[in-house]
């Protein structure tokens, strides 16, 4: 069981997890929320959060079930948007290489070189 003193300490976080840089927890749905509206530029995540959404269930299993399936949808979500931006960032990094392969062609048919 994780102590509230060692999470105000900062020691443990609540089973926080990350994949595709989205940070999600099985026991808090807060956590998805937060990250999705920060990779959102802010724009609210899984939408406004009521205490309802928190307290009064019968069984936390159940809670815990609901906060897992979101987290999974969510996930569904972000993947292909994290993947593409990884190859959008690989591919900006190497741009410099598509640039160098149309000035040659170009200059090959200009008949000039580079330093003329």
């Amino acid at each position: 069981m994780i102590k509230l003193k060692n999470i105000l300490k900062g020691k443990k976080k609540i089973n926080e997890e990350n994949k595709f840089g989205l940070d999600y927890s099985d026991v808090d749905h807060w956590v998805v929320h937060d990250s999705l509206r920060d990779m959102n530029d802010g724009v609210n995540g899984i939408g406004a959060s009521e205490s309802a959404d928190n307290y009064g269930w019968q069984d936390e299993k159940n809670y815990q079930g609901a906060t897992k399936e979101l987290n999974k949808e969510i996930l569904k979500i972000v993947g292909p948007y994290y993947k593409a931006k990884q190859k959008f960032e690989k591919d900006a990094t190497n741009a410099y290489k598509l640039k160098e392969k149309i000035f040659k062609k170009w200059r090959s048919k200009d008949g000039s070189s580079q330093y003329d």
